[in-house]
């Protein structure tokens, strides 16, 4: 659990539970949030978070880049919008509902905590509606990878030699 999901366990929550947002040949981005969030009508709640990147590849991660976005919850039931969900700037109270992050220098079998490209926006806010309900927050499209750069790979092959050059006056 990281450092923030520790902190995290103060509030009126459910445990930290790791969220795999991308995995692809052995490189994850994890999210970790609270199991269950209770809200108050018309009330606020907020959580530290910041996506971390998981290389279990053989390759160093010079660079990585993406998106996560978050989209309201709707009752399971009524379907109407019981808690919208944002990005939250603790310095200056601004939300966002898509923030952008990077990741760089990640050696193979290593985490890393990844860093919003804007700074500051270091928790996720819950703000519940007037409307009563239960719902699960969908993250199974939250992500958008820009980019994923590895090296340096040096080959595990190379040839003997190269192809034979006849040079001559009567090619």
């Amino acid at each position: 659990m990281s450092e923030l999901g520790n902190k995290a366990l103060n509030l009126s929550q459910g445990g930290i539970v790791p969220f795999t947002l991308f995995e692809k040949d052995k490189i994850s981005i994890i999210l970790d949030l609270p199991s269950i969030v209770k809200l108050r009508l018309g009330v606020d709640e907020s959580c530290p978070v910041a996506p971390v990147l998981k290389n279990d590849s053989p390759y160093t991660v010079i660079s990585a880049t993406f998106s996560i976005s978050l989209d309201s919850v709707h009752d399971t039931n009524s379907q109407e919008v019981i808690a919208n969900v944002e990005w939250l700037n603790s310095n200056t109270l601004e939300t966002a509902s898509i923030m952008h992050f990077t990741c760089e220098n990640v050696p193979a079998g290593q985490t890393l905590q990844c860093n919003p490209t804007m700074r500051g926006y270091d928790k996720i806010q819950w703000h519940s509606t007037m409307t009563s309900g239960v719902g699960m927050e969908i993250l199974n499209s939250s992500l958008t990878l820009g980019s994923i750069t590895l090296g340096p790979i040096a080959s595990e092959t190379f040839p003997d030699t190269g192809p034979t050059i006849n040079v001559n006056a009567k090619n």
